[in-house]
């Protein structure tokens, strides 16, 4: 069996993206949630993938959305429960990450990162978090 290396799973992302990424004032938090859904879904497991797979995994890296709960990407970022829900309905708010399905009492919200700068609202990264999405601001 091969040995896992750290340096062989990585997402895939576009230079012009991490650009983007760059020269946008995100929040620590807000960052340490986009990586993790970059992971859940545009992540690839590199040299290696046969042997190695994480949490049963392995057959939906590079996929377009991720079902993610609260408490998961908690669990992944080490961000308290409750900044995680108020960063990720920011997140939501400005149309970076797009919420396909939303999940309720433990069972997983379907998440997405909007991969199109262009249609991102950076004013609402610092607004009050309401509970609700861009539908209740407008």
């Amino acid at each position: 069996m091969a040995e896992k290396r750290w340096e062989d799973f990585f997402p895939r992302l576009p230079n012009g993206f991490h650009l983007a990424l760059a020269r946008t004032p995100f929040t620590g938090a807000q960052r340490r949630i986009l990586d993790v859904l970059f992971v859940a879904t545009l992540g690839t497991p590199g040299e290696g993938r046969e042997t190695w797979d994480y949490d049963g995994t392995l057959e939906r890296f590079g996929r377009e959305e991720a079902e993610k709960t609260c408490g998961s990407i908690a669990g992944s970022t080490g961000l308290h429960r409750e900044t995680v829900k108020r960063e990720l309905r920011r997140l939501v708010a400005a149309g970076v990450v797009v919420r396909h399905l939303t999940g309720w009492k433990g069972t997983p919200s379907v998440l997405s990162v909007e991969m199109d700068p262009g249609r991102w609202r950076l004013d609402m990264l610092t607004a009050p978090a309401r509970f609700g999405s861009r539908e209740a601001s407008e």
